[in-house]
C-alpha cells in the first residue's frame, strides 16, 4: 500500500500528456466510488493541494457539492486506510480529544458517555464518522444531559442517572455523582451530548481514518 500511495504522489508531480490521462482516468474513478477505499484519502488531498488546473477545477467543483449537501468533503476518503496502531494512541493519549474521560473501553475510562467495547459490532465506520463529525445529531438513551439551574443561579449539567419524589442525582463529566433537591431547581433545560463539537479541528484528516479505524476494530474476539 505504501509503495502505491508513492505512486500516486509522484503521478501528481509528471507533466505531459500521459500523466495527465491517468489522474483524470483515477478522479473518475473516485466520483464512481471504484477507486481503492484505502488510497482515497491520499488522492483527494493531492487535488486539493495541486496547483494544476484540472486538479484545481476538480477539486472548487467537488467542495462546492460537497457544500450544497451539506457533508464533509472528505467523508468518504476517511473510511478506510488508517492505521489502527495510530488510531488506537490518539485514543488513549490524544488530551484535545480526550475520549477516555467519558467513554470506557474494556473497564478503563469514564461512564458519562456509553461504552464503546464492540462498537464495530454495533456501528459501521459511516455511522461513527458521523458520531464524530456531529455528535448531537443521534444521542445513546441514557446518556442525554440536562442542563438544571437552581433558584440560587447555580447550574449543573450532567446525565440525569435517578430522581425520586425529593432528589434529582446527575452524573457530571468528571463520572461524580451531584444530587439536588428538587425544591432547589428551577428549571431543567435538555442539554447537548457530552461529547464535545469541532473535535475535527483537534485533528489531522489522517487522524480521523486512523481513529475511525481504530473505532471499527473494536469487537468481539
Amino acid at each position: 500500500m505504501a509503495i502505491r500511495r508513492l505512486a500516486l504522489q509522484s503521478m501528481w508531480r509528471l507533466s505531459g500528456e500521459q500523466p495527465q490521462k491517468l489522474r483524470t482516468q483515477w478522479w473518475q474513478q473516485f466520483l464512481e466510488g471504484e477507486f481503492p477505499p484505502a488510497l482515497r484519502l491520499e488522492l483527494l488531498e493531492l487535488v486539493q493541494s495541486s496547483d494544476q488546473p484540472e486538479s484545481l477545477a476538480w477539486w472548487q467543483h467537488y467542495r462546492q457539492k460537497a457544500q450544497e449537501q451539506e457533508v464533509w468533503p472528505f467523508a468518504t476518503a476517511v473510511l478506510e486506510g488508517g492505521h489502527l496502531e495510530a488510531g488506537r494512541d490518539l485514543f488513549l493519549n490524544r488530551a484535545e480529544i480526550a475520549c477516555l474521560r467519558c467513554h470506557q473501553i474494556e473497564g478503563q475510562g469514564g461512564v458519562v458517555g456509553p461504552s464503546l467495547d464492540h462498537l464495530g459490532d454495533r456501528l459501521s465506520a459511516e455511522a461513527i464518522l458521523e458520531a464524530i463529525l456531529e455528535p448531537n445529531a443521534s444521542v445513546t438513551p441514557g446518556y442525554i444531559s440536562e442542563n438544571v439551574v437552581l433558584h440560587n443561579e447555580e447550574e449543573w449539567v450532567g446525565v440525569v442517572t435517578q430522581q425520586d419524589e425529593t432528589t434529582l442525582t446527575l452524573r457530571l463529566a468528571t463520572g461524580a455523582l451531584k444530587h439536588l433537591p428538587l425544591v432547589d431547581i428551577a428549571e431543567r433545560l435538555p442539554s447537548l451530548s457530552a461529547m464535545p463539537e469541532g473535535l475535527m479541528e483537534s485533528l489531522k484528516t489522517s487522524e480521523v481514518r486512523d481513529l475511525i479505524a481504530y473505532l471499527k476494530s473494536l469487537k468481539k474476539r
